[in-house]
């Protein structure tokens, strides 16, 4: 039947070619129209993998610019508030950096697949660099040098290292031990800037105390002007106070052994005592914590009882802190 065959009906082929034709020119219409409407293209970039947008920083200037806005970063956050892509572990019992390297470890689908980041290159001195804290994505990284303290902020994503300036004039002659610790705080869903809290004496007999705040905003460092941060401090100096965790806009330390529990509101700059959960009959003596820590914007408190490393209690903070 002749008038089956596809090459006997000219009618049919040309109208497929001349579709085909119109369907490249709508979609080549359609990707102009988007390319040049930034809030569509943002909505498009918001639902893609972090990997697929770092990628996609290289399609052009305009891309790159659009991607690097920190507004862009934030209504991303927005979209997905608990972004948590894995952990970064480093080798168990090595406090200082002496050429390792870190492995990463997904913890939902791995669209990043290896990670870029798996050691220090950007140092040339890594013996006495200590990857300190993380906080939303940064890490913060202490050293110390001829006597005076190094900071660095450093992204594993994007590998943007900042080096942060010295402290303040007034501290060039605290040694190393003053400084009782530092801490990162960032948050991006609500600022593109983050701040490092340092706490540390005002003098050699330890019965004076401040805290030092760094903005990245600004580029420098201030102390707190609030009276009763001293006070504070001065009642429990035995909390470890390089061991911070930033959570619902603040600090938060711990006494380990002395049931103490302190929190930084950084935006006030108000330093106060919190509260304990109870601790099981006939086990006070038995008690001691394990954890502090922050993970998909909830604040968890370990604490073991005895020997076993079996048996924990998990605690979970209330946002308004009332249990």
């Amino acid at each position: 039947m002749p008038s089956c065959s596809a090459s006997s009906n000219p009618i049919s082929i040309k109208g497929s070619r001349t579709f085909s034709a119109n369907s490249m020119s709508l979609q080549t219409s359609s990707s102009d129209l988007i390319a040049a409407n930034d809030d569509l293209l943002s909505k498009i970039l918001h639902r893609l993998p972090v990997k697929s947008i770092l990628q996609f920083k290289s399609v052009s200037k305009h891309w790159l610019s659009l991607i690097s806005d920190p507004h862009f970063s934030r209504r991303r956050l927005n979209l997905n508030p608990n972004p948590v892509a894995g952990l970064f572990l480093s080798p168990w019992g090595m406090d200082y950096y002496v050429e390792r390297t870190f492995e990463f470890v997904p913890l939902e689908d791995d669209e990043f697949g290896p990670s870029r980041f798996r050691s220090l290159p950007f140092l040339d001195d890594k013996s006495a660099i200590l990857i300190s804290q993380s906080c939303n994505g940064l890490l913060l990284i202490c050293g110390y040098r001829e006597g005076k303290h190094e900071l660095y902020v450093f992204n594993p994503t994007t590998m943007q290292l900042s080096h942060l300036p010295d402290l303040l004039p007034e501290f060039d002659d605290c040694k190393r031990a003053s400084v009782m610790g530092f801490n990162l705080a960032f948050d991006p869903s609500k600022s593109p800037h983050y701040k490092v809290v340092c706490v540390r004496p005002r003098d050699s007999s330890f019965s004076h105390y401040w805290i030092d705040i760094y903005s990245s905003e600004t580029g420098s460092w201030r102390v707190s002007a609030n009276p009763s941060i001293e006070r504070v401090i001065l009642r429990f100096n035995h909390i470890r106070f390089s061991d911070g965790v930033f959570w619902n806009g603040s600090i938060h330390w711990i006494g380990p052994f002395r049931r103490t529990y302190l929190r930084f509101d950084v935006e006030q700059e108000r330093l106060q005592e919190m509260s304990m959960p109870p601790i099981p009959d006939g086990l006070k003596d038995e008690w001691r914590v394990t954890y502090l820590g922050e993970s998909r914007d909830l604040l968890h408190l370990v604490e073991v009882y005895g020997c076993t490393m079996t048996q924990f209690d998990v605690y979970e903070m209330e946002r308004d802190y009332s249990r």
